[in-house]
């Protein structure tokens, strides 16, 4: 296993209303290879089929994690917001029978905005063995966020790079700071409270969710994930 840096470069704005864990994405593309139905939220997460991605995974507790970080946006990073509305032309106008509201359009809720960053590229850490199946695998992810069909969060190109470091910089990095979401039972001390965040794939899954703390939050990992991470 070893530490290697990916870089997305992006040729769009990105929706995202949260962080984006590389991991999820990639366990995404490597189903894409097996023959199975797409799971749901209402089933257990216990019933899920094991989906194999080149990421070292850290089973600790009630949860097994990859180690891999949350993304981190290049310095040039700012907010950006999309607009759009959802009536396609004004013909349509003519024919409604509802109210019209000149403030948004015809009917109700039909402008719609999203919060957005602008950002030129995303970095991640993770801990593989196989470089050749990373590369594979990312080439599958077109796109990061949400409002893809916008044409927002297109990725132009992927990098994947050797880089220094132990692995458990995927989880609290270089700085003392947690790299990803991460499950207060993990952590010997954090600043400030816990929040419920997904620690796991899949992310969308409310069985995924346990008190955590965000990225970039102040974290000290026990001592005994410390040594299940090696």
């Amino acid at each position: 296993m070893s530490l290697v840096r990916v870089v997305a470069e992006m040729d769009g704005p990105i929706v995202a209303d949260r962080d984006v864990h590389l991991d999820g994405l990639l366990v995404w593309s490597a189903a894409q290879d097996l023959d199975m139905e797409p799971p749901s939220r209402g089933q257990a997460l216990s019933t899920f089929p094991t989906v194999p991605i080149p990421v070292r995974a850290v089973s600790h507790g009630e949860y097994d994690v990859f180690l891999c970080s949350a993304w981190s946006l290049s310095d040039d990073a700012e907010p950006w917001r999309h607009s759009w509305t959802r009536r396609r032309d004004a013909v349509d106008i003519e024919s409604l029978t509802r109210v019209y509201t000149p403030g948004s359009g015809p009917g109700r809720d039909l402008l719609r905005t999203a919060g957005a960053v602008l950002v030129r590229y995303c970095t991640w850490h993770l801990d593989t063995d196989d470089l050749d199946d990373l590369r594979r695998l990312l080439l599958r992810i077109t796109h990061l966020g949400g409002l893809r069909a916008h044409g927002l969060g297109l990725v132009r190109s992927w990098s994947v790079r050797e880089s220094d470091g132990p692995p458990a910089w995927c989880l609290v990095d270089e700085y003392g700071c947690a790299a990803r979401a991460l499950p207060v039972s993990w952590l010997a001390d954090y600043e400030g409270a816990p929040v419920r965040l997904a620690v796991q794939c899949p992310y969308w899954h409310h069985e995924a969710h346990a008190p955590a703390v965000a990225p970039g939050t102040p974290a000290r990992l026990t001592d005994e994930v410390r040594c299940a991470v090696g």
